[in-house]
């Protein structure tokens, strides 16, 4: 940990001088930019314009037990507020509740 706090306190001037460049702002500007076009790109791929698309999202948590965090999850809020602001695009929460034992139960008959 020392080392590390040594390296770090002898190159503080470049460091700073790096993060009050323009650069560095406009490279953040440049990422959320990035990450608008990506989002763009996804709704358009999910529901194309010019067709009516319905599009369903689940409610699944999994509970305390579970590896998998909401967190995690990628930009789904974002896509989902891009799909809604669509006039083609009809948005439905679905719920999941016991959704794998229907599926498997339906799917062996």
């Amino acid at each position: 940990m020392r080392l590390h706090v040594t390296a770090y306190l002898a190159n503080i001037r470049e460091l700073l001088r790096h993060r009050f460049d323009k650069g560095y702002r406009n490279m953040r500007f440049l990422r959320s930019v990035f990450k608008r076009k990506a989002v763009e790109d996804i709704c358009n791929l999910i529901a194309p314009a010019g067709k009516v698309t319905l599009v369903g999202f689940g409610n699944w948590s999994g509970g305390k037990g579970s590896p998998i965090s909401r967190r995690t999850c990628g930009p789904l809020q974002d896509i989902k507020f891009c799909l809604r602001q669509r006039p083609d695009v009809f948005l439905k929460e679905l719920d999941e509740h016991r959704t794998s034992v229907t599926c498997n139960g339906s799917s062996a008959t």
